[in-house]
C-alpha cells in the first residue's frame, strides 16, 4: 500500500473518526455506570485484533518465532491499553498514553512497506489494532484521565527496559522486533545514521516526545495528579 495514497488516507480518516467518537463517548459516559461496558468493549476489540495476527501470519506462511511474536512496541501499547480500558488504572493508562501517542501514531502514519493493499486482511488487522489502541487512549482521556507529573520519565525508563528485553530475544531468535537490528524503510530513524546510532537517536527523540506529551496533557487539567483509577472506576 502506497504511503499517503488514497487507500492509506482513507484508512487514516476512518481511524480518526473512530478516535473522535471514542473520545466523545468517554466524555458522555464519565462517572456513569454505562462507562464500564463501553470501555471494556474497546478492550475486546483490541484483544480480538491482536488474536487475529497469528491467524493472518499463518495464512501467509509467516507464523514463526522470529516474525509472529507480539513484541513490537505497538503490540505492547495495544496490550497495555486493553488492560487500562478494562481496569482504568492510572499507571496502565500512562504507559498506553505515551506508547500510543508516541509510537502507535507513527506506525499508522508510516506503516511498513510490507503492508499490502486495502483489500488485504493483514492491512485491516494492522489498522484496526493500531486505531483501536489509540481510540482507547482518547476514550480514557475523555473520561478524565491524565498522566501524572514525572510519568514521561517513568515511561522512558520502562521503554528502555522493554527494549533491552526484546533485544535479548532478537539476539536469540535472529529476529528484528522493535527494529533494534535493522531500521524500517522510510522512517524517522533514517535521520540518525546506521546501527547502533539510530537506536541512540531514536531513544533521545522518544524521550523528548514523551516529555512533550506530558506537558500537553496538562492543558485543560483533569484527573491523574494523584488518583490510581479513572473517575467511576470499580
Amino acid at each position: 500500500m502506497q504511503r499517503f495514497g488514497p487507500a492509506h488516507l482513507a484508512l487514516l480518516a476512518l481511524s480518526a473518526l473512530g478516535m473522535a467518537a471514542a473520545a466523545a463517548c468517554g466524555r458522555r459516559l464519565r462517572d456513569r455506570p454505562a462507562a464500564s461496558p463501553f470501555t471494556r468493549s474497546l478492550a475486546y476489540v483490541i484483544v480480538a485484533a491482536m488474536a487475529a495476527d497469528p491467524i493472518v501470519r499463518h495464512m501467509y506462511g509467516e507464523l514463526t518465532l522470529a516474525r509472529a511474536l507480539p513484541l513490537q512496541l505497538c503490540d505492547a501499547a495495544a496490550a497495555v491499553c486493553a488492560l487500562a480500558l478494562w481496569t482504568r488504572r492510572l499507571v496502565l493508562f500512562e504507559l498506553a498514553y505515551f506508547w500510543g501517542l508516541g509510537g502507535v501514531t507513527q506506525a499508522m502514519l508510516t506503516p511498513p512497506g510490507s503492508i499490502p493493499g486495502a483489500d488485504d486482511p493483514d492491512t485491516w488487522r494492522y489498522f484496526v489494532v493500531h486505531a483501536a489502541a489509540l481510540a482507547g487512549v482518547f476514550h480514557l482521556l475523555g473520561m478524565g484521565l491524565r498522566p501524572r507529573r514525572g510519568s514521561s520519565r517513568r515511561a522512558t525508563l520502562l521503554t528502555m527496559a522493554y527494549a533491552a528485553a526484546v533485544g535479548a530475544i532478537d539476539w536469540a531468535l535472529g529476529a528484528n522486533y522493535m527494529w533494534l537490528c535493522r531500521k524500517p524503510e522510510g522512517s524517522i530513524l533514517d535521520l540518525f545514521g546506521p546501527w547502533p546510532w539510530y537506536i541512540l537517536g531514536g531513544t533521545a527523540v522518544g524521550a523528548a516526545l514523551f516529555y512533550s506529551l506530558e506537558l500537553l496533557s496538562r492543558v485543560g487539567g483533569g484527573a491523574g495528579e494523584g488518583g490510581g483509577a479513572a473517575p467511576g472506576a470499580p
